[in-house]
């Protein structure tokens, strides 16, 4: 069973007048931007995931953890756009043949009326509220052949995606980039503050693989015995932050003590019989920021953990504290 804690970490100050959130921000910045150039190689041109690692790498000084953070990311919202689409295409064509059956329905109401209205008389009282009758229906199958319209073009759209293998993502969202057309109505003053709120979005999370194998289950952000967790600095921004940022005395309210207990190692043996030390999960932050606060989830199995999964989401920068939710 996966649980689920969390707590807050709190905005750490650093060398040269420098914080912890300041940090967060920057490398969010810098891995959306990465994360969007990483989809426009693997998904339009078409290029390896090999030979785009060691070109990330060697670009942007990226490890290889850090690179498949970044890909895994990506191909998690990439398998998220794939699933919803199969689901789209299934609810397109429930909805198209509710249409049609509606449809078939209400022109054979349609062509009876007419029939009656044809043999009785205008003058009448029977006549007016049948040639009413016949109005609303033929308003109503408009309307219905407009919606059935509506629903094929979809339909017909999403499944020539599915033979073109094409991947419709926006990063930041679709509802988000269309309010920059009404400002108004979406309660922006001009277009640089929807922008503002937009480049947000679009730099707005981050992740941390790690593997069972290193230290307490991932190399890049260690959550060690003194309960401190150490956070590794990108290379592209060592000589500005240094190489860790290390939060002190993090502390979860619940599941503290499941959490310990996946710190603890054992030793294990390689594929060659060589003694490994190892621990319980691979652990994986994620870190998302969103306008209220900044947030670490942490999933945990309550025995015998496989696999754990952090995620860390924050949220207001400039706030002294940030949630932390874990998943393990």
């Amino acid at each position: 069973m996966i649980q689920t804690y969390q707590t807050n970490l709190s905005n750490i100050p650093l060398d040269h007048n420098l914080t912890s959130d300041m940090y967060l921000s920057e490398y969010a910045c810098f891995f959306g931007m990465l994360e969007r150039k990483l989809f426009v190689q693997s998904y339009i041109k078409r290029i390896s995931t090999s030979c785009l690692k060691k070109k990330f790498s060697k670009q942007f000084g990226l490890t290889a953890r850090q690179f498949n953070s970044l890909r895994i990311q990506m191909e998690g919202k990439v398998s998220s756009i794939l699933e919803k689409r199969k689901y789209d295409i299934q609810e397109l064509e429930s909805k198209m043949a509710y249409l049609q059956k509606f449809i078939f329905k209400k022109t054979t109401q349609k062509d009876k009326l007419l029939q009656k209205l044809l043999r009785i008389p205008q003058t009448s009282p029977a006549f007016s509220k049948l040639r009413k009758k016949h109005k609303n229906i033929k308003f109503c199958l408009h309307q219905k052949k407009r919606r059935l319209r509506n629903v094929q073009h979809k339909l017909e759209k999403l499944k020539s995606d599915v033979l073109n293998h094409k991947i419709r993502i926006c990063f930041g969202s679709r509802k988000l980039f269309h309010q920059q057309f009404n400002l108004k109505e979406n309660k922006y003053k001009n277009h640089g503050e929807w922008k503002e709120e937009w480049l947000k979005s679009r730099n707005s999370q981050f992740l941390v693989v790690g593997s069972r194998d290193e230290t307490y289950g991932n190399q890049s952000a260690t959550y060690d015995l003194q309960n401190v967790l150490n956070l590794r600095v990108a290379n592209y921004f060592i000589s500005k932050y240094g190489k860790y940022v290390r939060f002190p005395e993090v502390q979860f309210p619940y599941g503290q003590e499941f959490i310990d207990q996946a710190k603890v190692p054992y030793m294990g043996y390689t594929r060659n019989g060589k003694p490994q030390k190892y621990y319980y999960s691979s652990i994986t932050y994620r870190f998302i920021k969103t306008e209220k606060r900044v947030v670490c989830e942490r999933n945990c199995r309550k025995r015998n953990p496989k696999n754990k999964y952090i995620q860390s989401e924050w949220v207001n920068w400039h706030r002294p504290q940030c949630r932390i939710f874990v998943y393990m």
